[in-house]
């Protein structure tokens, strides 16, 4: 009977050393990482494989640094008023990026 509780001890205490060995282990290392309100306007960021120019850190405003894609016209019509504005439009450059843009960003990311 000593035997066994002896043996079941060693049992559990190997078990819990693993378990805090594999805890120990898991998640993405961090090294590297500054919160963006850390930094400051004018700083360059990578995020979704792309570089940003911090505008406002306490926002959250970033600029990207390079073109994105081609270069296309939005709202390219002669009546550029606030009334002929159209945020469901296709043609439009809030559409594009909230729809376009943003679903292609990587879902990591």
């Amino acid at each position: 009977m000593k035997k066994q509780v002896k043996r079941f001890a060693y049992l559990l205490l190997s078990i819990m050393f693993l378990a805090t060995a594999m805890l120990g282990l898991a998640g993405p290392a961090s090294a590297g990482i500054v919160p963006l309100q850390n930094l400051s306007p004018g700083n360059t960021v990578s995020f979704a494989g792309y570089q940003w120019i911090v505008l406002d850190p306490s926002s959250g405003y970033l600029l990207m640094k390079d073109a994105y894609g081609q270069d296309q016209p939005f709202d390219s019509s002669s009546n550029l008023s606030l009334a002929t504005f159209d945020p469901q439009s296709s043609t439009n450059i809030a559409y594009y990026l909230n729809n376009n843009f943003y679903n292609s960003l990587p879902s990591a990311d």
